[in-house]
């Protein structure tokens, strides 16, 4: 955590600021964050900022009372116009929970006590580039946000992530679904094939099996959620099994796919903001990770949840964000992940005695 600004006071912000710009899973893991600090200090009044895309996650959370957003493509003139804007609330204290350039000139420009992330780069680096283990303990990215207010008095509850959905976006998109007959079934289970890079995806062919084994099941119906960047290998997906599976890739707003992921009995992702924001409305997820490991802090947090890798591969992991292609050329931290691994896991998730 890096501090400025004076702390003579601890107990008196009552106007503050939270910084964090994307992306999908870091903004779903600030939620409880935004908890802490409203238990802490019950009468502040907090704002956001975030990427214009990302302000529907945060704009209905009750702790939070105003989400600005910013755009890249406004550059530093639309940062200025912000900070402008900003400097009018004359905030206590500021939480940089992204600690990136645009932050720290954000921050600088307001002239605010403020405090950021510890981002630990050089020992992901490390660990990435030569295997070298320099973490001494695993610290999930919430409680790292958190260690930003700690001077403060902020600690985090016992419960994970929390993505607040309006009722009438949750009707709507229950309508949406309804509309492909995706809710006639017993058991539905939410297929997340995407994720941003391609370290990080389970191959396609194994989607398509993991699918036909699920559906094994007369009682199982399938539904596909994902960007529209990723249609392409929903739309594969489905075509498979058309009549038993529904792809809403690219059909849904980021609330209605949290509310359609929140009407299934269970999710499969990749390491990806769909695995956040599935464990954020409460569903059980199993998740399947590549080439990233828990030591970067972004394993599911405090959620009903399982993780599925390979942790005997020396060369994981070989990236801390992620790669184009595998650079050993066997991309056996996914490859050698089975669709019947997968089955078995969900299915001992949702045992009634697994929680």
């Amino acid at each position: 955590m890096r501090l400025t600004g004076d702390y003579n006071c601890m107990n008196c912000l009552s106007r503050i600021l939270i910084i964090r710009f994307s992306s999908l899973g870091d903004i779903v893991l600030t939620t409880p964050f935004i908890r802490a600090l409203k238990q802490r200090f019950p009468s502040s009044t907090i704002d956001y900022v975030a990427k214009e895309e990302y302000v529907p996650l945060i704009a209905h959370d009750p702790g939070i009372d105003h989400v600005y957003f910013a755009r890249s493509c406004d550059g530093f003139k639309g940062l200025l116009a912000l900070a402008k804007k900003l400097r009018r609330a004359q905030y206590d204290h500021v939480f940089d929970l992204h600690n990136n350039l645009r932050s720290r000139m954000l921050r600088t420009l307001l002239a605010a006590p403020s405090s950021s992330i510890r981002k630990e780069n050089l020992k992901k680096f490390i660990l990435v580039s030569f295997h070298k283990n320099l973490f001494k303990e695993t610290v999930p990215v919430p409680e790292r946000y958190a260690r930003t207010a700690t001077v403060f008095g902020v600690r985090l509850d016992e419960s994970g992530p929390t993505i607040h959905v309006p009722s009438h976006v949750y009707q709507r998109a229950i309508r949406i679904l309804e509309s492909e007959q995706a809710r006639s079934s017993d058991r539905s289970i939410a297929l997340c094939p995407g994720a941003r890079h391609f370290t990080k995806k389970w191959p396609l062919e194994k989607w398509i099996e993991l699918a036909g084994l699920l559906l094994e099941n007369k009682d199982t119906r399938i539904h596909l959620f994902g960007s529209k960047d990723e249609s392409s290998c929903c739309d594969e997906i489905q075509r498979a099994y058309p009549d038993v599976i529904s792809s809403f890739c690219g059909k849904l707003s980021l609330l209605e796919t949290a509310a359609g992921l929140a009407d299934c009995d269970a999710a499969v992702t990749n390491d990806s903001g769909l695995m956040h924001l599935a464990t954020a409305v409460n569903v059980p997820v199993v998740s399947i990770f590549g080439s990233t490991v828990r030591e970067f802090g972004f394993f599911p947090y405090r959620s009903r949840a399982v993780v599925v890798e390979k942790d005997d591969l020396s060369c994981r992991p070989c990236t801390h964000i992620g790669r184009k292609r595998c650079p050993r050329g066997h991309f056996a931290c996914l490859n050698d992940i089975t669709p019947r691994t997968i089955v078995q896991a969900i299915d001992d998730l949702l045992k009634p005695d697994s929680h």
